[in-house]
């Protein structure tokens, strides 16, 4: 038995000292296993690493990174075939510089036909679409199909109206373009073509239209309106039925007028209807140009497609005015008496006014009008009274106006029939009679026609002047007013000419000259003709254009030894032509010489002289002094300006207005605009408007900029205002001195007065501008990649006008983005006028897009060299075509470090490879924008955890990090080791087996001992 205890306690000694020995190999040789399979995964990749670079070089790779020793290899090839970009822009540039000058058309319509059969895109953005003024049109096309333009000039934008005005390219008719080999051509006669040069481009040219109704609302029993469109000088009628086309940007100048009772169409108690408003329905800008309620005249600026609506409304009120202070703005009317009468005072107009009705008048009454009296001011009585612009005269007799108490005047102006009377005077202080001095009233009725406004210019007179006056009175077509004269007075005291207007009353009285008392005053008046106007009929048996008399009583030609007058010619006038026998007027006799020498400097061609009288009696002497005139018309000739400083003699200007209208007999267009000399229609006088280059389009000349129009008067004198081309312009005593040439032509003849109207124009200076767009290749060099280029223009010597350049938007230039940061950019550049022609250039840089991939390895790693291999996969966008779809040879660059060089990344299919060691990281420059990249990484082996972090994202498992190509994109790969350090010492914890083994030892032993004490016992 103790036999057997000691051979078991033996065996379990053995096999405890075996297990020990075993342990310590089984850790060992963990360490081996992993130390074999790292190094057949090394193996591994260099045999991968071998095969890829075997064809590219006989040397065997001896190096430990076989990748990084053939790239040099690879950078010593020439750069322009490891640059396939590069090489193909250059290849372009050979094509173009070996394409002809011209071709036929034939060639590239055949072109175009392999083109379509190929179902290729046949167009070119070599074209800009501008309107009439150059601007571009918003939301118009990029590009041009080829072919005929003729096939292609539609121009179809959603909610506007375009109409096709001209193809070219540089200012030359372009009627086709086409493309051949690369290159682009175009055609001015449709058989030959001209090779389009790189900075040039077609401009397609149209004009905007908007599509305009006109609507009116009309009230009951009243007829539509009456609306003309102003063509000119002249009123078009609009046919109102159908959509009107407007030109953008032209001013659409309509007349409108309210219609008529339906139902009285004569009768003075019809019912009256203004224009209550004008409105667009669009936005468009009305202007009220001129006129009233009752007819007017708006320019409306149009902006889209419109609707005008015009509403009438009934307005049976009448108005009757007067005025309450004359020429000179002294109140005359006694305004509280006046409106206790029954008038009310329009505060700020300097007028009364009373109203009525038609139904205010009765038909039994012969539609008299029983106006209210009116009361003048102490020491105020009226002299001269005008309604509507015609002067009231009496019916039978000289007198116009009465002048005592009881007097009653009976006038017939025009269509009415006018009585007036003083009714009162007064002397006194007492009750109404206070600060009074007349009362007239007035009766009017109408003969013919209907009721209509009346207005009411009375001439006062104060009676502390004196009891003699001249009135001046100014008829120009039969009307009290001023429009076609240019009036004046010699004024002795201060030796020079006066402006005299209509209704200015002059004293007469005898006055006290050069120290000696009552003598005869003298008023010597002098008158000239305003553009458009000769002198009417005047006074029977005197000379035309002037009159002179005493409408108020007496000898109407004076009274021989008391007063006299005369009118003439100035050159008529002498020392005696104000002379009655013997007496002389001796301050005519003074005067004379000096005031007609003024007056002739002046160029007035017309006098009266008026000497008063010494009365003997208190009676009153009321003279007249008339000047009348006639419109004969006022033509418009347009000049272009050639030869006039600006442009040169023999400049080929076009769209310069020339009136084409013809006679009856003869083929010779009439040239000027104004009054047709055969059917008199047309006529231009003072207060006509008409469009300003007669609706025309704008003038045009190469090379020059047109800046509009100007008035040149007969010495060649421009007006300083500048009308543009559309503007409405109105013939006005502010301009109407322009229009004083006589060499207008008409027909045949050369000898018409009117205006010139002379085309302004400055000449374009311009200077060549290109921005020329580099890129930064990786590997230090810089490739200009575009140049594009433009004109500015100056418009005055030595002016500055500031360009800029525009950088191209990202993933314009495949794989680059534009440089923000670099200080060699030129964003922008003052440029001068200046003698010198050098083009400007602006430079813009981009920079390569970067990715950069780096690699950690974390945990217990007995491979520092370890490579661990990469894929990048590229995926081009959706729709790209075959040529843009490859990454090529060269396009991509890899630096690994920070101090290494950039060499080309090769790809296959592309897909490209690289390998990364602990904390080592690459950058790959030119990844284009858009597209969407993959980077796996090849299985490190099952001891390896891998994660990865994009940008500043959180980390995530897995070996493929997908992503798109931003500015600069960063990849973080960490690997981490699943496996434990070797141990080097023993302890209970990492060792429980050894621990069982000494504790079956020990009690191996202890049994051992235990056993041999029983021996020894026994």
């Amino acid at each position: 038995m103790e036999k057997y205890l000691k051979i078991i306690c033996s065996w379990i000694l053995i096999f405890s000292i075996c297990g020990l020995s075993l342990n310590v190999t089984e850790a060992s040789g963990a360490g081996v296993e992993m130390e074999r399979e790292s190094q057949e995964t090394v193996d591994f990749i260099s045999d991968i690493e071998n095969q890829e670079t075997e064809p590219e070089t006989e040397t065997p790779v001896e190096t430990e990174e076989p990748t990084e020793s053939e790239v040099p290899i690879e950078t010593e090839t020439p750069v322009e075939t490891e640059n396939p970009v590069e090489t193909e822009d250059s290849a372009d540039q050979i094509t173009d510089l070996d394409a002809p000058e011209q071709m036929s058309v034939q060639s590239l319509e055949e072109e175009l036909l392999a083109v379509a059969e190929n179902g290729e895109e046949a167009s070119t953005d070599r074209v800009e679409y501008v309107d009439v003024k150059g601007n571009p049109i918003a939301g118009a096309p990029s590009v041009i199909k080829f072919g005929a333009i003729a096939d292609h000039k539609e121009l179809s934008i959603e909610g506007r109206h375009f109409e096709f005005k001209s193809a070219k390219v540089d200012g030359k008719n372009c009627v086709y373009i086409g493309k051949y080999n690369d290159t682009i051509y175009y055609s001015t006669d449709g058989v030959i073509a001209i090779k389009l040069e790189e900075a040039q481009k077609l401009t397609m040219m149209y004009q905007e239209y908007y599509l305009v109704s006109i609507k009116e609302v009309v009230p009951d029993s009243c007829t539509p309106g009456t609306i003309t469109k102003k063509n000119g000088s002249l009123d078009a009628p609009l046919d109102m039925s159908n959509q009107i086309r407007v030109n953008a940007g032209e001013n659409f100048v309509i007349s409108v007028t309210p219609g008529t009772d339906t139902a009285k169409a004569n009768n003075p108690k019809a019912k009256r209807f203004i224009i209550e408003s004008v409105v667009s329905q669009e936005g468009a800008t009305i202007t009220k140009e001129n006129g009233n309620e009752n007819k007017a005249t708006y320019s409306i600026n149009f902006v889209k497609d419109d609707t005008i609506t015009i509403t009438y409304k009934e307005q049976s009120i009448y108005r009757i005015t007067i005025n309450t202070k004359d020429i000179n703005g002294e109140e005359y009317i006694n305004i509280p008496h006046s409106v206790a009468k029954g008038w009310k005072y329009l505060e700020g107009q300097d007028k009364i006014m009373w109203t009525f009705t038609p139904d205010d008048v009765y038909e039994m009454s012969g539609y008299e009008l029983d106006i209210p009296a009116f009361h003048t001011k102490r020491g105020y009585r009226v002299i001269n009274m005008v309604v509507n612009g015609t002067s009231v005269s009496s019916e039978s007799g000289v007198s116009e106006v009465p002048i005592s108490k009881g007097d009653t005047v009976s006038s017939v102006p025009r269509n009415l029939d006018l009585t007036t009377k003083m009714t009162d005077s007064y002397t006194t202080t007492r009750g109404v009679e206070q600060n009074c001095s007349y009362e007239y009233k007035m009766d009017l009725k109408v003969r013919t026609g209907k009721f209509e406004d009346y207005n009411f210019t009375l001439v006062p007179y104060k009676e502390d002047r004196g009891r003699q006056a001249v009135t001046v009175r100014l008829l120009t077509d039969g009307s009290r007013n001023g429009e076609g004269l240019d009036v004046v007075m010699w004024d002795y005291e201060k030796q020079a000419l006066v402006p005299v207007k209509d209704n200015q009353t002059v004293d007469m009285d005898p006055v006290t000259y050069k120290g000696k008392k009552h003598i005869r005053q003298v008023r010597i008046f002098f008158a000239k003709l305003k553009a458009g106007y000769t002198y009417g009929a005047g006074q029977a048996g005197q000379i035309t254009g002037v009159s002179y008399g005493q409408p108020h009583g007496g000898n109407p030609l004076g009274d021989g030894k008391k007063n006299a007058a005369d009118a003439g010619t100035i050159d008529a006038m002498t020392a005696t032509s104000l002379i009655r026998g013997n007496n002389s007027f001796k301050i005519y006799d003074e005067q004379w010489q000096a005031a007609k020498e003024a007056a002739i400097k002046g160029g007035y061609t017309r006098y009266i002289a008026w000497g008063g009288a010494i009365p003997s009696n208190n009676d009153w002497y009321l003279y007249d002094a008339t000047f009348m005139v006639v419109s004969s018309g006022i033509y418009v000739h347009y000049n272009s300006g050639a030869g006039m400083g600006v442009l040169p003699k023999n400049a080929d200007v076009k769209n310069i207005p020339d009136n084409p209208e013809t006679r009856s007999y003869n083929t010779t267009p009439m040239h000027s605009y104004g009054k047709h000399v055969e059917t008199g229609k047309g006529i231009r006088t003072i207060g006509t408007a008409f469009i300003m280059g007669e609706g025309w389009a704008e003038p045009t000349c190469e090379g020059y900029e047109f800046i509009g129009w100007k008035l040149k008067n007969k010495a060649g004198e421009l007006s300083q205002e500048t009308y543009s081309n559309g503007d409405l312009f109105t013939i006005s005593d502010e301009n109407c001195g322009y229009a004083n040439n006589t060499d207008l032509p008409v027909f045949a003849s050369k000898n018409y007065s009117g205006y010139q109207i002379v085309a302004q124009w400055k000449k374009i200076a311009k200077k060549e501008i290109k921005v020329e767009h580099y890129l930064k290749i990786p590997d230090g060099t810089e490739k200009l990649e575009k140049t594009t280029s433009g004109t500015i223009s100056f418009s005055s010597d030595s002016e500055i006008v500031k360009v800029f350049a525009n950088p191209e938007p990202d993933g314009t230039f495949p794989g680059y983005v534009f440089d923000e940061g670099n200080d060699q950019n030129t964003l922008e550049k003052d440029v001068k006028n200046s003698a010198l022609s050098e083009t400007v250039v602006l430079k813009l840089y981009y920079k390569p897009t970067v990715l950069r991939v780096s690699k950690t390895v974390e945990g217990y790693n007995q491979e520092p060299d370890k490579e661990f291999t990469f894929t990048l996969t590229a995926t081009p966008p959706a729709g790209a075509d075959s040529g843009t779809s490859q990454i090529k040879d060269g396009q991509i660059y890899i630096t690994k470090g920070s101090k290494a060089k950039a060499i080309p990344l090769s790809f296959a299919n592309n897909e490209a490879t690289f390998t990364l060691k602990k904390d080592e990281f690459v950058d790959i420059s030119c990844l284009p924008t858009g597209w969407t990249y993959k980077v796996s990484e090849v299985d490190p082996g099952k001891s390896y955890k891998t994660t990865y972090k994009i940008n500043d994202g959180s980390a995530t498992d897995g070996r493929d990090a997908s992503f798109k190509m931003d500015k600069k994109t960063n990849i973080a790969f960490i690997n981490k080791l699943t496996m434990e350090p070797p141990v080097t010492g023993r302890t209970l914890a990492n060792n429980g087996l050894m621990v069982l083994m000494f504790f079956v030892l020990a009690i191996s032993m202890v049994g051992m001992v235990f056993f041999k004490g029983i021996n020894k016992k026994n």
